[in-house]
């Protein structure tokens, strides 16, 4: 119940009544964006503030996404190249910051984002969610290339034989009419390729070397499908009906080993380092919190791992640089550097709109003690 009037200044100074107005310019810039035609009338009112509230800070108003972060790259390349000095990037917009961190790493700096990135976007969740489509959905062509080229995926051949096959597959199967469903409609357009093959090779001065390597490749397509087919088990031309989701994790979780196992059967590279250990996490947390009787449309399997993906942070433990920083809006509430670069300053990402919930009103939310909408707004604010 104080207001803000109620707060005595112990002591007074001209450094203290230039940050106020630097907090009063910040306040109104963070206003929702309903109430962003009070500026007009704050400016004309207050010149003189508003002229001190601006020493020292610049504004850069950016074309596109990727000026602004080419701009945030190099200000934090700049800081990077002083020890005695310390940047941060504080957004909300995550595209925001992992672009940033990729003009960063050009430069072979690696900054710490504190809010990491999610496990939907890393390699092995990558492969994960191409598999659960593949399982779910069946070998149709543009998801079933996307899943086989992944650089992970070996499927028990050599190491560069699986991307080989795969260019095989979609050269003599999986480009043209579209094969029918499961694996089975795979084998049969590979059939009537070697069919043509045969046909051609009967032509009269056929060239040898273009017979012979259209032969090797029918050959390691025929491989990579038997592989697949190993891989997918019971799924391999899709199943109809409730499952339960302990089955349909178990099989995930099986395919993607299976998917990874080189010739010696080995599948660590999905499972080691940060991304595969909360791949591992996320598996082992759904196999231990599945209840028995809960059953799922198959179809709905792939949405359902993905939202639990996207939700899951990985962060890297690898030494970054300590001078430089990505922070999330609350935790920069506590921070103190020497350059400090608010990113993606526009509407509905920072400050956000308040989100109209369809399930709870706002009484609704009073009675069960949830806070209004507009109070992370507020702390965004801060």
């Amino acid at each position: 119940g104080v207001e803000r009037s109620d707060v005595v200044q112990l002591r007074p100074s001209s450094a203290h009544t230039s940050n106020y107005h630097r907090d009063e310019l910040i306040r109104s810039a963070m206003l929702p964006d309903l109430a962003t035609a009070q500026w007009r009338e704050q400016a004309e009112n207050s010149k003189d503030a508003l002229k001190s509230a601006l020493q020292g800070l610049t504004w850069v108003e950016a074309a596109t996404p990727q000026e602004e972060a080419l701009l945030i790259a190099l200000m934090l390349r700049n800081v990077a190249e002083n020890p005695s000095k310390r940047a941060a990037l504080v957004t909300s917009d995550r595209d925001l910051a992992r672009r940033v961190q990729t003009e960063l790493a050009r430069w072979d700096i690696e900054i710490d984002d504190s809010a990491g990135i999610p496990l939907s976007s890393t390699p092995a969740g990558i492969l994960a969610r191409e598999a659960a489509s593949v399982m779910i959905d069946g070998p149709a062509p543009v998801p079933l290339l996307a899943l086989l080229k992944h650089p992970l995926v070996r499927l028990g051949l050599p190491d560069g034989e699986a991307r080989q096959a795969a260019r095989s597959l979609e050269r003599h199967v999986l480009r043209g009419q579209r094969p029918d469903r499961g694996i089975a409609g795979l084998r049969t357009r590979l059939e009537q390729a070697r069919a043509e093959a045969d046909d051609m090779d009967g032509v009269p001065n056929q060239e040898t070397d273009a017979s012979n390597k259209r032969i090797r490749e029918l050959g390691q397509a025929q491989s990579l499908l038997n592989q697949l087919e190993q891989a997918l088990g019971a799924w391999a031309n899709g199943i109809d009906g409730l499952v339960a989701v302990a089955d349909l994790v178990q099989a995930h979780r099986a395919f993607c080993s299976a998917l990874v196992a080189n010739e010696n059967g080995g599948d660590d590279d999905i499972w080691s380092g940060e991304p595969g250990e909360a791949l591992k996490a996320l598996f082992d947390a759904l196999a231990d919190h599945c209840p028995s009787g809960w059953t799922m449309e198959p179809n709905d399997y792939p949405a359902f791992f993905y939202s639990l993906a996207m939700a899951r942070p990985v962060r890297s433990r690898r030494p970054k640089n300590p001078n430089i920083h990505i922070w999330g809006l609350l935790e920069a509430r506590l921070m103190d550097v020497d350059l400090m670069i608010l990113g993606g300053l526009n509407e509905t990402i920072w400050p956000q709109s308040p989100s109209t919930d369809p399930w709870l009103s706002r009484p609704m939310r009073a009675e069960l003690g949830l806070p209004p909408p507009e109070r992370r707004i507020g702390l965004s604010a801060h």
